[in-house]
């Protein structure tokens, strides 16, 4: 099946260098932030299921749209309200993007019909550990409590990773895979295949 994947975040947090990991086995050490949007085409396979997806890859934006009036005047053609599946990424050293997607994900919940849509969270820059452990000002005491809020409480899959290293970025998509194919299996449906040209 076809799967729209918009994968969110702020500023740095490595949502491009995650999908150029696994997309293209790549990774910039040289930064360059997102200014428009960007699109990938891979596909996941589990088992002899097929996801053929279109991965969406936004600047970050100020707050996620209420409705598909303010999506088409601030966010034309970005795809957020029709997306099948996010990925929210924060960075394991910042305490203000895990506020981000915190927000960002109550919004999403808020504003639209989340009925067979998927969400998961990404923790990258798992190689900066050692900092994070000592961030004085991250509201959380530890990155357990992270973790017990995000499967908790939200009840979404949270991963760590590290995309400049390579670490767990392929099992991010693997886990997005088992869960749009439980997805489809409680809804007893794939989304239909668009008609294709013969050649």
């Amino acid at each position: 099946c076809y799967v729209n994947l918009v994968v969110l975040g702020e500023k740095g947090v490595g949502k491009t260098s995650i999908i150029e990991r696994f997309v293209n086995s790549q990774f910039s050490h040289r930064h360059a932030p997102t200014v428009r949007k960007k699109e990938f085409f891979p596909s996941l396979v589990l088992d002899t299921h097929v996801f053929e997806l279109k991965i969406i890859d936004l600047p970050s934006i100020p707050h996620f749209p209420m409705n598909t009036n303010e999506e088409w005047a601030l966010y034309r053609y970005y795809g957020l309200r029709s997306a099948t599946a996010y990925i929210l990424v924060y960075d394991l050293s910042s305490q203000d993007s895990f506020t981000y997607i915190k927000k960002i994900r109550d919004q999403i919940l808020e504003s639209r019909n989340m009925t067979n849509v998927t969400i998961m969270v990404v923790a990258n820059k798992a190689d900066l550990i050692a900092g994070y452990c000592a961030e004085a000002t991250w509201p959380l005491r530890s990155r357990q409590e992270v973790v017990s809020l995000v499967s908790k409480q939200w009840r979404l899959i949270h991963l760590e990773c590290s995309a400049r290293y390579n670490w767990n970025v392929a099992n991010i998509f693997k886990q997005l895979s088992l869960t749009l194919q439980s997805s489809l299996n409680r809804s007893g449906s794939a989304t239909p295949e668009p008609k294709k040209k013969c050649c």
